[in-house]
């Protein structure tokens, strides 16, 4: 029996056409008026089963109907219809794929459980790679790859790394508007192919990523993403905001993407031995993420502080020294 060659993440994102499956739904229509509104090389293709055009451009009744090659898919398909469009995707012989359409096993139902399982099984016997389901996929501005319209698109060198789509779409919005850009941006959703520690391995090496934010709301495979984290933050600062603390968000965690949040006390402990920027909310992280990226690596925890009155100098050093930072005495050179 042959092995499979599936492609690494780096090969997966040498994107120069997408096909967009399911252009007449909303969510298919979302990712054309996203894809077509930027000026950029990238070729767009539009499927869908009904319909002769959309935005001004072509629709084709099949994949397999698109006249030149294609090297990624995005599926905006009913959940029926998902098997045979990643069969399509194999015959095509892309290298990469969205799965957005849902109902897998963030139900936390048996049924949603075997469709995942039976999805899974059929895209690890392909030679491609697959984002999701239950996700946004890729974010990659430099060549014009969009998952949302109406955004400037804006290039920079923070990687992103999230679980949930709707926490991409929120970080990337607020933070274009504050002029820090994205080198990539990866929503993972249930993951049954591509991982989160993947991905942090791929944007550990990535020449274009000088910063990482994290969502992330549990995980199946904690070693290897606490692996991962380690070995990026020694190169990178790592950004990290956990969703699911609280009880009930830890539920809430099963119902979005069927991931196990586990005990809140862990997952400090762990970002603490990876050497990860813990971070409570949305608005810290993208305020951690604007210093990093445009400021240089501190070389180490010691700081300096100068305020305006001796109380303030000592609250801000509480303060600090709390949060991990060293406040050295002063020397005869400082003063």
């Amino acid at each position: 029996m042959n092995s499979i060659i599936r492609p690494k993440i780096s090969e997966m994102l040498d994107i120069k056409s997408v096909a967009i499956v399911g252009v007449s739904a909303k969510m298919g229509y979302y990712w054309a008026h996203s894809m077509l509104q930027w000026d950029h090389d990238l070729k767009v293709w539009l499927v869908s089963r009904s319909g002769e055009e959309v935005l001004g451009h072509k629709i084709y009744r099949s994949l397999l109907d698109i006249p030149e090659p294609v090297d990624y898919v995005i599926l905006a398909v009913p959940l029926r219809a998902v098997p045979e469009v990643l069969k399509e995707c194999a015959q095509k012989g892309i290298n990469g794929a969205t799965i957005f359409t849902s109902g897998y096993s963030e139900l936390g139902t048996e049924e949603g459980r075997r469709r995942e399982k039976e999805v899974k099984d059929l895209i690890h016997s392909m030679s491609f790679r697959v984002f999701g389901p239950n996700c946004m996929g890729l974010m990659y501005p430099k060549i014009g790859f969009a998952f949302m319209p109406t955004v400037d698109r804006l290039s920079g060198n923070v990687g992103f790394v999230s679980q949930s789509g709707g926490i991409a779409i929120t970080v990337y919005t607020a933070a274009v508007h504050a002029g820090v850009g994205f080198s990539k941006m990866f929503s993972f959703g249930n993951a049954v192919d591509i991982s989160p520690s993947e991905l942090l391995d791929y944007l550990e090496t990535d020449q274009e990523t000088d910063v990482v934010g994290v969502y992330i709301e549990g995980t199946s495979d904690g070693k290897h993403l606490l692996g991962s984290l380690k070995r990026i933050a020694e190169k990178k600062p790592v950004v990290v905001v956990k969703g699911g603390r609280s009880i009930e968000g830890s539920r809430a965690v099963s119902s979005h993407t069927g991931a196990l949040a586990g005990k809140d006390e862990i997952w400090e402990a762990a970002f603490r031995q990876a050497n990860v920027v813990a971070v409570d909310t949305l608005e810290d992280l993208e305020a951690t993420l604007s210093i990093f990226s445009k400021s240089p690596q501190p070389r180490s925890p010691n700081i300096g502080i100068i305020a305006i009155s001796g109380g303030t100098s000592v609250i801000y050093t509480d303060l600090s020294v709390e949060s991990g930072l060293r406040v050295p005495p002063s020397s005869p050179k400082t003063v």
